[in-house]
């Protein structure tokens, strides 16, 4: 199942927009949570494995939603 985090950061940046300031959705405080728990939703739910392509250029982030998935 291909699952793609880059629809989670353009749905987020419409929403947030007016409340916070950003250059790169990956900078929005609440997207990395959220693509880990959309990921967890998606396997418990359809059970399926994920192919998540991203690039993620700040390490922190690399290593949160790293630490995210491979937790759950």
């Amino acid at each position: 199942m291909l699952y793609d985090p880059e629809i989670i950061g353009a749905g987020l940046s419409s929403i947030v927009r007016s409340i916070e300031a950003f250059s790169d959705f990956q900078d929005l405080t609440a997207w990395r949570p959220l693509v880990v728990e959309t990921a967890r939703v998606l396997k418990q739910v359809y059970g399926r494995t994920l192919v998540v392509p991203m690039t993620l250029w700040h390490r922190p982030y690399f290593e949160e939603i790293y630490a995210g998935l491979a937790s759950g």
